[in-house]
């Protein structure tokens, strides 16, 4: 249907983005000088000061425009003031005329959003510019519409529409939508160009169509100006029934909840870590406002991964998550079937994906749920060799057993290390570790005094290494773990080791003899609050000072310009060798040599307490076994036959091994536990890889089962292997033939009458073999030569096909431990599980 409008008269009121002298000196000059009869486009000038309050009648309805600027705010500031006795006397003029309708609709624009609607959708933020005052003056007039443009809210959400005292509407955008969301989404905001017309290169563009009819009703189109449709529902305001007659409160809301239809989730592109997870929208009475897509493993736990929406017009990068996501619906305009590249995911891994949609007013579908796995093949891991020996002969070690013995070489003639303040021993959380670990309470007051050794005096020639784990806790400024050098002036004789201030993302290593100094500072990874090994050398061979984390060199400086580093002071553990600038830490396993470790030696020394690896490997390990159950969970519902006693072997085996990474403790060793150790690692490794070993080297084996009418088979059920034989011996009742009958099978190549035996050949899965044996002809003896039976009498010899004889029932169905209806529909059930089996246990194949 084609409509005509009147002339339009433009009126226009000022935005945030409109300079108000200069579009009003325009306009001006382009009234001076339009021809005759043109039509009239308002906007302020000079006369008006260029602000942009205005009240005008068009076929008997008024329209009245308010300034988003006032005489002096021009741009984002907005005004809070300056409007209101404008429009408390516009209203109070047009109360006070003769012909006053209260019924006729007042039309309001004014580009503010207002406090206290639903513009914007359910995550909008407070844009109320314009300030409560406006909400006030209009609340006793229920026939205004107020009309809003700011932030470029999209006019397809329902909520773009609100009722109280009045009625506010979205005035739509005819340069670009924006959608405020929270954190959790992708997309949102300015969209990314993943809104309205890719093709075209623009985003979508929308206006409405007012139209006032005879009856008093005012009728709101929405229309899509990108794709030329028309938008939803028409909104219908009912102005001459005043509030009782809003329909768009929030109490009238729809809570009708979004449904799926015929809506399936797929998935395309699968590869080892990433999927295309696609979905048709979901449908509503109204509009789907977003989704939320929720991915978790076969644990039921949520996963991080990385998505994207696709198509992604915008380049937009990939949203990293932590278990779930959310994402506009793009409100049915492109596509009508939803995509999103998902990344970041595990090989051969099951991943169950759970989509809710939700329309405008946070009514939820039911969940959309499906299955993926991505591709690959689940390998049972290697337990990672054992690292090389560590380095030995240190002059110094602290294993901090409860106390601050020295087992080092040189401990018979080294002074005893003394506790000073708050030092204490802990049972220690580092992974691979076992025993009590020291703690050093933060603060200059707290810390270990190694005493004076000539191995501290470093001199212009002594080399140097230093190596321990430490958790440091407690950094409220400068704070040395290691020091025996007065650290006021980073080049005082000595070294020292610390933060590099309160930034524990960096290690910093001060040498110095009292007149030159070098920082050896190394950029890594944050270390507070968690477990690090930690290594500095002293090389005067190379002449360099090298810092090392976990193994790997974090920086090396030459030291060639370093005299001697002789200072005087004692070794001190937590704070610096003036007794100052004290940290919280603990620590563990501190060891000191005379020599200059190679990177390689520091890499054992990290490697030989660093159970990572090994944690790595019986975590994998576990996965592996609790898939393997799961698939032969599947198997064994499709009739395939597992010894109960090894499967019950690798059931604890699995759940030993995962209560030992858990933490959880062991009944004999309770501390150990917490922390395993790299032995009790590969233990529990090697028992969970004999329990896999003896599950996966077990015979294929399959049931089977039997239905009969009008005899017996033995054995009526049993046991065969993969690819073997089954032979039964048929034994027809009275009345009955082994010729003509009827035989069926499944879960088998073939199978074949061999004499009185049935042969069923090539057991692939769960047997099902259905045998009905011929009725003798009526009046013929049967098999055995005798006349038919009719339940267990002699028959009169006319029995039938179904009959055996007069007054006899049909021979029963043979007791198999299933109904024969069942047992054929179940068996239609069964084949699929087969198929799924099958292919679990491809994925699971170990490689030789």
């Amino acid at each position: 249907m084609r409509e005509t409008f009147p002339e339009s008269q433009v009126l226009l009121t000022q935005g945030n983005h409109d300079i108000a002298d200069l579009m009003g000196t325009t306009f001006e000059a382009a009234r001076s000088n339009a021809p005759a009869g043109a039509p009239e486009w308002f906007y302020p000038n000079a006369d008006t000061g260029y602000v942009s309050n205005f009240h005008t009648t068009i076929e008997g309805i008024d329209f009245i425009g308010l300034d988003y600027n006032g005489t002096n705010t021009f741009g984002y500031s907005g005004q809070r003031s300056g409007y209101q006795a404008y429009l408390r006397s516009t209203l109070q003029e047009i109360a006070a005329k003769p012909d006053y309708d209260p019924a006729s609709p007042i039309f309001v624009s004014i580009h503010s959003g207002y406090a206290g609607t639903s513009l914007g959708g359910p995550f909008h933020a407070d844009y109320d510019m314009a300030g409560p005052d406006l909400q006030r003056i209009l609340a006793d007039y229920p026939q205004v519409m107020l009309g809003s443009a700011d932030t470029h809210f999209s006019s397809n959400p329902e909520t773009s529409i609100f009722q109280r005292d009045f009625t506010v509407y979205e005035n739509a955008s005819m340069n670009y939508i924006y959608q405020d969301v929270p954190a959790d989404f992708i997309g949102g905001g300015y969209f990314g160009g993943n809104q309205g017309d890719a093709a075209a290169g623009v985003p979508q563009k929308s206006a409405n169509f007012v139209s006032v009819l005879t009856d008093g009703r005012t009728v709101i189109r929405r229309f899509d100006v990108t794709h030329q449709r028309w938008i939803g529902m028409p909104w219908v305001i009912d102005t001459t029934e005043g509030k009782s007659g809003f329909t768009y409160t929030a109490d009238q809301r729809s809570t009708v909840t979004p449904w799926w239809g015929a809506a399936a989730v797929t998935a395309s592109d699968i590869t080892e870590e990433s999927f295309t997870l696609r979905f048709d929208q979901a449908k509503d009475d109204e509009l789907v406002n977003h989704y939320e897509v929720e991915i978790r493993d076969q644990a039921g736990n949520p996963v991080p991964f990385t998505a994207n929406q696709v198509p992604d017009f915008g380049s937009n990068a990939p949203k990293s998550v932590a278990g779930s996501f959310k994402a506009y619906s793009r409100f049915y305009m492109t596509p009508s079937t939803m995509g999103f590249d998902i990344r970041g995911l595990k090989a051969a891994k099951n991943y169950t994906v759970t989509v809710t949609a939700y329309d405008d007013f946070r009514n939820a579908s039911e969940p959309l749920t499906g299955i993926v796995r991505t591709a690959g093949e689940l390998v049972f891991p290697d337990f990672p060799a054992a690292p090389a020996p560590a380095p030995d002969g240190e002059f110094l070690h602290l294993a901090f057993e409860g106390d601050l013995g020295d087992t080092g070489a040189h401990a018979g003639t080294a002074p005893a290390a003394k506790p000073v303040g708050s030092v204490s021993y802990v049972d220690t959380d580092r992974p691979g570790a076992s025993g009590t670990a020291v703690r050093i309470g933060g603060g200059a007051s707290n810390y270990i005094d190694l005493g004076s050794r000539p191995e501290f005096d470093l001199g212009t020639d002594k080399d140097l290494t230093i190596g321990f784990w430490t958790k440091v806790t407690g950094v409220g400024g400068y704070g040395a773990i290691i020091s025996n050098k007065n650290w006021a002036n980073w080049y005082r004789s000595g070294i020292n080791f610390a933060p590099e201030g309160t930034n524990t993302g960096k290690l910093e290593f001060t040498l110095g003899d009292g007149t030159n100094g070098v920082y050896a500072t190394g950029d890594v990874g944050d270390y507070r609050g968690s477990w690090h090994h930690m290594t500095v050398t002293v090389d005067r061979t190379r002449n360099v000072a090298s810092t090392y984390l976990d193994g790997v060199l974090a920086k090396e400086m030459s030291i060639a310009g370093i005299g001697s580093m002789t200072s005087g002071l004692n070794m001190l553990v937590g704070v610096d060798g003036s007794k100052s600038y004290g940290i919280g830490l603990d620590m563990d396993d501190l060891r000191m040599w005379d020599t200059a470790l190679t990177g390689t030696e520091v890499a054992a020394l990290f490697a030989a307490g660093d159970s990572t690896a090994e944690n790595a490997a019986l975590s994998q390990a576990v996965e592996y076994a609790t898939e393997l159950m799961n698939a032969n969970e599947v198997e064994a519902a499709n009739g395939r036959v597992f010894d109960q006693t090894l499967g019950e072997a690798l059931a604890t085996a699995t759940s030993n091994s995962a209560a030992l990474l858990a933490g959880e403790a062991a009944p004999l060793d309770r501390r150990a536990a917490a922390a395993p150790t790299s032995e009790q690692l590969r233990t529990s490794f090697d028992a969970l890889k004999a329990a896999v070993d003896a599950v996966e080297a077990q015979t294929v084996r399959f049931s089977y089962g039997t239905e009969v009418r009008g005899g017996a088979v033995s054995p009526a059920e049993g046991v065969a292997d993969r690819g073997g034989q089954v032979r039964l011996t048929l034994t027809p009742a009275a009345g009955f033939r082994i010729a003509g009958s009827t035989v069926t099978a499944s879960g088998v190549d073939s199978f074949a009458i061999e004499g009185s035996d049935l042969v069923l050949t090539g057991v692939q899965s769960r047997v099902l073999a259905s045998v009905e044996f011929a009725a003798v002809d009526a009046g013929t003896p049967g098999e055995d030569g005798d006349g038919g039976t009719g339940n267990g009498s002699p028959g009169d010899g006319h029995g039938t096909d179904t009959t055996p004889g007069a007054d006899s029932s049909p021979y029963p169905l043979a007791t198999t431990g299933a109904d024969g209806t069942i047992g054929w529909v179940w068996t239609g059930l069964a084949l699929t599980l087969l198929a799924a089996g099958t292919w679990l246990l491809h994925l699971r194949r170990r490689s030789a």
